[in-house]
């Protein structure tokens, strides 16, 4: 389990080229799903410079409309000019359906769970995929640059952006972990009979344990608990599993529903659980 409880996106001056009017890049800072940055063709190229060193494990997007086609490169740099490159992902799928092993030839292949029309965009009525990349180790960087390309719509859109130090927790979240989805759709009926929906937004909530938390991991998973409730924070239970699908599902970012608790159980293990309501 990865956690990112810092996003150091909100002190980096990011650029993004070719955007639309008033979908900038300013819309990659707010915490609004339906607020886009839009880029303007089948590429994106996103910079994010820092007056001081910071220390980044990772990139997340976590609401866009890419494609199951489309990939993400990103690399991090020492300096704030990106003269001296420190790591570099690689390209790497930004949003992949799912593997052949859960796959049969009855269902469709090459999609993931937010296929939908060309260059239609319904971000505030759906679960849009979840892009997530990792450096082979964390780096103390002043440039960092993402790469997007391959999109099959004539634009981009990306809802927030995450980037930052991550805490990998020693021992997973506990079996039992549910998934659930937050729909505000309400259907009525007509005099007639017929039923009617009334369209709301749809989100999700993530719910797990954490029965055995390590004394080294004891601190830091208090500590975002005293963040309180409105605390932005992404989680990943499964990071950089093979199965995509499984990875998007098993990873959230929004939101405590309710304070956290946290357990003395034995001797050097405590056990906590989280309620993460997605945004």
């Amino acid at each position: 389990m990865r956690i990112i409880s810092d996003n150091a996106a909100n002190r980096a001056t990011i650029t993004v080229a070719n955007t639309a009017p008033e979908l900038g890049a300013a819309n990659l800072l707010t915490d609004i799903k339906g607020q886009v940055c839009r880029v303007l063709g089948k590429a994106a190229a996103i910079t994010l410079t820092w007056p001081s060193l910071e220390t980044v494990g990772g990139a997340v997007i976590p609401a866009s409309n890419l494609g199951p086609s489309s990939t993400i490169r990103v690399r991090a740099y020492s300096d704030e000019l990106g003269l001296t490159l420190l790591s570099d992902t690689g390209v790497k799928w930004a949003a992949p359906g799912p593997i052949f092993s859960n796959e049969d030839f009855t269902q469709p292949l090459n999609v993931n769970n937010f296929t939908q029309p060309l260059n239609v965009n319904s971000f505030a009525f759906s679960s849009p995929p979840l892009t997530q990349v990792y450096f082979q180790q964390q780096e103390v960087v002043r440039r960092l640059v993402i790469e997007i390309a391959g999109q099959d719509t004539d634009y981009i859109d990306m809802s927030r952006l995450i980037v930052g130090r991550y805490f990998q927790t020693k021992i997973n979240a506990s079996y039992g972990q549910q998934d659930t989805v937050i729909d505000l759709s309400t259907n009525s009926r007509a005099a007639s009979g017929d039923i009617k929906t009334d369209f709301g937004p749809v989100a999700k909530r993530m719910t797990f344990d954490l029965q055995a938390v390590e004394e080294t991991d004891r601190a830091r998973v208090l500590r975002i608990f005293q963040s309180g409730v409105g605390k932005w924070i992404f989680i990943s239970l499964v990071p950089e599993h093979v199965d995509a699908e499984l990875e998007r599902d098993k990873s959230i970012y929004g939101k405590l529903s309710a304070p956290g608790t946290m357990s003395w159980t034995y001797f050097a293990h405590h056990s906590s659980s989280f309620e993460i309501e997605g945004f």
